[in-house]
């Protein structure tokens, strides 16, 4: 099955230092996205070629073991009650991005993704299936040329058209297939739909800006979570590498989803 979870396709995203963020003399860049500085990811990572779908998002609400175990909650701060008021997507095409999905939600998935994957050993004991933090996210956008003397607003240039990703000019008014925009991949390293379509839940909890910024990216609390990429309700400016907003993770849209990462060797 083209969208079944063991059809994820995974993408190595090397290590190194890229320059996150925007400069002050990008005209469409956001406090929230300054300083612009170095930021180091200290090991190669693997990164779903796409955002989960709602065919592979069926998959873990359908079996026994997904989406009705409350071990893939536990010490994630949700309420029985969100899990019972889970929602449809909206938009529930099988190859479309899933959306109505909190952060804690697309966490569970995660947990309950490493555990298929290493009992079929597609991943080690020592890997795990997780979000990406905002500045892993953010890397992988970037792509190749994330460096200090090349600012891009995205991995491919300065533009922005309805060839390189779903969003409001695009006037499709919804979510596309995940693949519709070969033009938006991120050159070298393969992935696409970075930018558009659906936001996308990282790990990181929010900060005002990028002043002493120290990530934190663990499970525990109830802060808010850093959404990136935009959707396709949303204009270019907020459809940047760059940028990022945040929602509490209990919080679900029907223009946020989630994509997965494989960390660990």
């Amino acid at each position: 099955m083209r969208h079944a979870v063991d059809a994820i396709e995974l993408l190595t995203i090397p290590a190194g230092t890229f320059w996150m963020g925007s400069p002050v003399d990008d005209a469409d860049g956001f406090a929230q996205e300054r300083p612009r500085h170095p930021q180091t990811i200290a090991s190669d990572f693997l990164m779903a070629r796409f955002p989960v779908t709602v065919a592979q998002w069926a998959q873990f609400r359908g079996v026994p073991d997904g989406y009705a175990n409350v071990t893939w909650f536990e010490g994630l701060a949700v309420s029985a009650t969100h899990r019972d008021s889970a929602m449809a997507p909206a938009f529930d095409e099988p190859d479309h991005p899933v959306q109505n999905v909190s952060w804690y939600e697309a966490m569970a998935f995660c947990r309950w993704l490493t555990v298929q994957w290493r009992e079929s050993v597609r991943i080690s004991a020592a890997q795990v299936v997780r979000l990406p933090s905002e500045a892993e996210w953010e890397r992988a956008a970037r792509g190749p040329t994330g460096g200090q003397d090349l600012y891009q607003r995205w991995a491919w240039g300065n533009t922005l058209t309805p060839q390189h990703a779903n969003y409001v000019a695009s006037d499709i008014g919804r979510t596309v297939a995940v693949g519709s925009h070969p033009h938006g991949r991120v050159p070298d390293w393969g992935v696409e739909d970075m930018i558009g379509n659906v936001w996308e839940w990282t790990s990181t909890k929010w900060v005002d800006d990028y002043e002493g910024y120290v990530p934190q990216d663990e499970a525990a609390g109830g802060e808010n979570r850093v959404l990136r990429g935009g959707a396709w309700y949303f204009d270019h400016p907020l459809a940047r590498c760059a940028f990022r907003g945040s929602d509490a993770p209990n919080y679900r849209n029907y223009r946020i989803g989630f994509r997965v990462v494989v960390a660990g060797t």
